[in-house]
């Protein structure tokens, strides 16, 4: 009897998900690694919205914000699918985090603490809703070890270099100052003798406070120019 060949051959297969199938909404995930990383003017995570698909974030703000004060929120612009900027809709953690007085967010968080964000357009399940655009942020949670960080960005007239059109008109740089600082902490919640809350209860404050200016020129202050900071 002759000996036949031994041989073995091993067979992986699987099947891509074509469609979802539970609902029809459409999103895009940016998670923590594109919002520490990628450059933002103002370090806003709001900045990172048009890396979805269908998203735009150069549409005219809205003119009634403004009139009602409402500081930075009043320049937000955001339209998903074609949509108007009113039609956002802000989650932080799960929590609205709407204004219905400015159809914005309410919370800004730092880009520090947060985890991830999602925005999604189309038809929703029930966990969600109101408008036809959602944005929902998820910060960090604790860990078992204790980290921290403090960051400094600063921007400073002395370090630009002169615009062209300043140069050829012989005239000085407009003065410009800007500085974002801010801490963030993270850790188990720990009482000695107390409570230990390995495994069980964490903390994460931050904070951004930072603030910026622009000095007028003396042209300026005769019409009435002013200086204004924010934080």
């Amino acid at each position: 009897m002759q000996v036949g060949q031994v041989s073995e051959s091993i067979e992986v297969s699987a099947q891509a998900v074509l469609l979802q199938a539970e609902n029809a909404s459409v999103g895009t995930v940016v998670e923590n690694k594109a919002v520490v990383e990628l450059p933002l003017n103002g370090r806003s995570y709001l900045g990172l919205v048009a890396l979805a698909a269908n998203a735009n974030t150069m549409s005219p703000s809205s003119g009634q914000a403004g009139s009602r004060q409402g500081g930075d929120r009043a320049s937000q612009s955001i339209s998903v699918a074609g949509q108007r900027i009113m039609f956002d809709y802000f989650t932080l953690d799960g929590v609205t985090n709407t204004d219905p007085n400015f159809l914005t967010y309410i919370v800004l968080p730092s880009i520090d603490a947060i985890q991830e964000f999602k925005v999604q357009a189309g038809v929703y399940p029930a966990e969600f809703g109101h408008e036809a655009t959602q944005i929902n942020v998820l910060t960090k949670s604790g860990g078992n070890a204790y980290h921290g960080a403090l960051f400094e960005f600063l921007r400073n007239d002395k370090l630009d270099a002169i615009p062209l059109l300043v140069y050829r008109q012989s005239c000085h740089k407009q003065p410009f100052k800007w500085n974002d600082f801010g801490f963030e902490l993270d850790g188990p919640v720990r009482i000695p003798k107390l409570f230990t809350g390995r495994d069980r209860l964490f903390f994460m404050p931050t904070t951004r406070p930072n603030a910026s200016g622009r000095i007028p020129r003396e042209s300026t202050r005769s019409h009435g120019g002013d200086v204004h900071w924010g934080f």
